[in-house]
C-alpha cells in the first residue's frame, strides 16, 4: 500500500470541474498501519503524520487554485477501533487504544493535526 496524494489531487479536480464547483466535503480520509503491539511504537506514528500533512497540502493546492469549493476535511478514525474485515490487526486512529484495557493515548498524529487545526495551517 502505498498513498498517492496526487491521485486525490486529480479526484476532487474531476469531481470538481464534472459537477460545476459543488460543494465538497471529504471524509473518512485516513491511514491504517499494521497493530505493533507496542504502544510506544504504535503511538509514534510518523507514516500518519505524512500521510495527512501530503493529502492536506494537496487540498490546500486545490483551494489556491481555486478548482474546488472544497468546505471540509474529517479524518477517519478518532481511536483505533474493531475492523470487521482486519479486527484488530490494523490502526487506523489519532488516538492508540489498548483493546484490553480500554485505555487511550494520543498518538503524535493527533497532536499534529490538532496543530494543524488550530493554527489553519499546514507546514
Amino acid at each position: 500500500y502505498a498513498p498517492y496524494p496526487a491521485g486525490f489531487f486529480d479526484l476532487i479536480q474531476y469531481v470538481s470541474d464534472r459537477y460545476d464547483q459543488v460543494d465538497i466535503y471529504i471524509t473518512e480520509n485516513g491511514f491504517a498501519a499494521r497493530n505493533l503491539d507496542d504502544e510506544e511504537k504504535d503511538c509514534d506514528d510518523q507514516e500518519r503524520i505524512m500521510y495527512i500533512r501530503e493529502h492536506l497540502r494537496v487540498m490546500a493546492r486545490l483551494i489556491r487554485a481555486g478548482y474546488t469549493n472544497l468546505k471540509g476535511y474529517y479524518y477517519w478514525n478518532d481511536a483505533d477501533s474493531y475492523e470487521e474485515l482486519d479486527g484488530y490487526n490494523l490502526r487506523f486512529g489519532l488516538t492508540y487504544v489498548d483493546h484490553e484495557t480500554g485505555q487511550r493515548r494520543w498518538k503524535k498524529s493527533r497532536y499534529y493535526y490538532a496543530e494543524v487545526c488550530k493554527n489553519r495551517m499546514v507546514n
